[in-house]
Order: C-alpha cells, then sequence, then structure tokens
C-alpha cells in the first residue's frame, strides 16, 4: 500500500481510537517490518511510509519513531509523553544489507547512547521500551509457518518450497520474529538497574498479548516486564470501538504494574 493511500486510514483509525478512550492522549509509533518490506519480507528497506507519515501528522499528538537512522532509538520527550518514566522508542526493523528477511535487529550501542544523557535518579525511574520484534520467542510464533497468503503465486512457492529447501526451518516465523541481539539487550536492560517495561508487536494472537516477567536475581540489576502489545491489523477497527486488545499499565516512579 502506498504512502498515500495508507496515512489517510491510519489516521482514521488513530481518531476512531482516542474516540473510545474519550480523551486526546499522546500516541508513539514505531514501525514493523510491513512497514519496510514488501509483504513484511521482500527488501530492499523502504522508508518513504514512515518519514511521510511523520510529515503528516500533528506533532503535538503523534511521535513518529524510526526516521532517524543509523541511530535506531530515540528519547521520547518527558514533555510529550507526561508519565513518571523514560520512554525509549527503538526502531528494531533497520536492516541495510538483504533482499528477503521479515527480521531485526537491537544493539546494544543504540541502548547506551540513548540512555548515557539521563541523570542517575535516586530511587531510578522506570523504563519505558517500545519496539516490534520480540526480545525472547513466544509461544505466538514460535511453531507456525509465515503466511504467504497474500503474496503471488511465485512468493508462496518461494516462502513455503525454496527458502526451506535452502536454509532449515526457514519458513518459520520465529527464525526472523526474535531481534538479532536480543540476548545483549536483555543483559543490557537488566544491567540498567531500573524497572523496565518492554512493550513489542508482531503478535496476532491472543488479541490481549502476553506478559512475561524477568525477575532481577542481583542487588545491582533490574526487573523486566515484556508484553505482546499489539493486536491483529484485522481486528484493530473493533479493538477500537469495544477496547478488546487494550491493557492496562500502572507507572508509577519506582514500579510498573501491567493487568
Amino acid at each position: 500500500m502506498s504512502p498515500r493511500a495508507a496515512i489517510p486510514r491510519f489516521l482514521a483509525l488513530h481518531e476512531a481510537i482516542l474516540s473510545t478512550l474519550g480523551q486526546r492522549v499522546p500516541t508513539i509509533l514505531v514501525p514493523g517490518n510491513h512497514d519496510r518490506r514488501r509483504w513484511g519480507l521482500m527488501g530492499p528497506q523502504r522508508d518513504e511510509l514512515f518519514d511521510e507519515l511523520k510529515s503528516a501528522v500533528d506533532p503535538s499528538e503523534i511521535f513518529v519513531a524510526g526516521c532517524a537512522t543509523p541511530f535506531l532509538a530515540q528519547l521520547v520527550p518527558a514533555g510529550f509523553h507526561r508519565l513518571p518514566a523514560h520512554v525509549i522508542a527503538y526502531d528494531s526493523t533497520f536492516l541495510p544489507t538483504g533482499l528477503l528477511s521479515a527480521g531485526g535487529m537491537i544493539r546494544q550501542e543504540d541502548l547506551l547512547q540513548v540512555m548515557a544523557p539521563l541523570s542517575a535518579e535516586e530511587p531510578p525511574l522506570p523504563l519505558v521500551l517500545l519496539m516490534h520484534h520480540h526480545l525472547i520467542p513466544t509461544p505466538v510464533t514460535d511453531m507456525s509457518q509465515i503466511d504467504s497468503r497474500a503474496m503471488p503465486w511465485l512468493g508462496r512457492w518461494l516462502v513455503s518450497r525454496a527458502l526451506p529447501w535452502l536454509v532449515s526451518n526457514a519458513d518459520r516465523e520465529e527464525m526472523t520474529m526474535t531481534a538479532l541481539g536480543a540476548g545483549t539487550a536483555l543483559s543490557t536492560l537488566h544491567a540498567l538497574r531500573r524497572p523496565t517495561l518492554v512493550l513489542h508487536g508482531t503478535s496476532i494472537f491472543p488479541p490481549r498479548g502476553s506478559c512475561m516477567a524477568f525477575r532481577r536475581t542481583r542487588a545491582m540489576s533490574s526487573s523486566l516486564l515484556l508484553e505482546a502489545a499489539a493486536v491483529a491489523s484485522g481486528s484493530m477497527r473493533a479493538a477500537a470501538r469495544n477496547r478488546r486488545g487494550f491493557g492496562h499499565r500502572t507507572i508509577s516512579s519506582s514500579s510498573i504494574t501491567a493487568r
């Protein structure tokens, strides 16, 4: 879908969500693999959609991430989100090379660079990290096959026949859904000594997502809460109407809870 067709649809969906919530709240957009590559899989990397989206939205209401490459992590201004926490939007979809992948990466140096200017509060403020790809495999995608039904016959043959013949299990979603560098990122987030909520996308079912907690094991580390926050694109309008898929997170100056 071209940016000219996609952007008005997004703006209409955004208004429907705000109408359901009953108030104007700040929105942060993080790109996914379908925003960058055809069918979410075929390269090369395309940045036009988010570049044009950033120019089309009201920046006082919508923060569009993913437009600062090669820097992948962006600190969302506190005056925008008004939360008692630091909020980082991370573009995990950046793949400068390769013509076939739905994957992404998360780099330790980007996390350290964006955290470097933050003051050392006591107790440390929580951290909210927004990204598209998983940091750990999930039961949603760990065995499922890549959905190629929308592709032409050549694409379906490539994904279902040629890829797994060349590379074992290459037709499985989990080969590309977990971000490259995820293990290092998890260790880095623990070492930051901040209560951390990671909200990622790519989940299709269940509609409310899944939540996993990783408690700290040492006094000098932090606990992590990982949540699949996405809702299937086909049910987004229904979600906007009846609140299906909307979770509730409580963030204080020293803790994060989710339900």
